[in-house]
């Protein structure tokens, strides 16, 4: 696995996050491949049947292997815990590098 961050993640309230998620999440919404649903909170993200479809050619993919088979080792760990539960465990994993940064201010390996 690399070692150089992709993107940095940016310190909120509620945990990690990256800003460009929401424009992530508008594209995808807008091509038909996502559904979000506010009447929830936290708002709902799910696959479309054409979304699935996407995902399912791009997992066949030699190039997104890594990243496959990293969502499916979590997929019988973590993948059923909350929002909540999740950023109370990178707070408690990494106090220092997340947990006692300023909001707003960048995470830095």
């Amino acid at each position: 696995m690399p070692e150089e961050v992709e993107a940095p993640m940016i310190r909120y309230r509620f945990g990690p996050w990256d800003p460009r998620y929401r424009q992530f999440l508008a594209f995808l919404m807008a091509r038909g491949l996502v559904t979000i649903t506010s009447s929830h909170r936290p708002e709902r993200v799910r696959l479309t049947s054409g979304g699935k479809r996407a995902a399912a050619a791009l997992a066949d993919m030699d190039e997104f292997h890594p990243i496959v088979t990293r969502c499916r080792a979590m997929r019988g760990n973590l993948a059923e815990w909350s929002g909540t539960d999740l950023k109370n465990l990178v707070y408690q994993l990494f106090p220092e590098e997340v947990a006692d940064l300023a909001y707003h201010q960048e995470i830095r390996p």
